[in-house]
């Protein structure tokens, strides 16, 4: 997520904010449904990170059922 930001600060060196994450988790444990929002509001960071999330793995959940997830990033620019 952060390598997505950074290159596009390299164009906007002011650019920060929140992204969002919210994913549903299938029953592989591979995310069956990706949603990216935040206060960043640059489409092309949310392109990059519902593309990374979209590959994401994660335990396989409990039961026959699907987990909810959501990641929150607050973005900066480093000192």
């Amino acid at each position: 997520v952060r390598g997505c930001y950074e290159r596009r600060l390299k164009q906007n060196n002011l650019l920060q904010g929140t992204v969002n994450v919210s994913l549903v988790i299938g029953t592989d444990g591979k995310p069956s449904q990706v949603s990216v929002r935040g206060s960043l509001r640059d489409n092309e960071v949310f392109g990059c990170v519902r593309r990374l999330a979209r590959n994401w793995e994660f335990p396989r959940p409990t039961g026959n059922s699907c987990a909810r997830v959501n990641a929150p990033f607050n973005l900066t620019p480093r000192p």
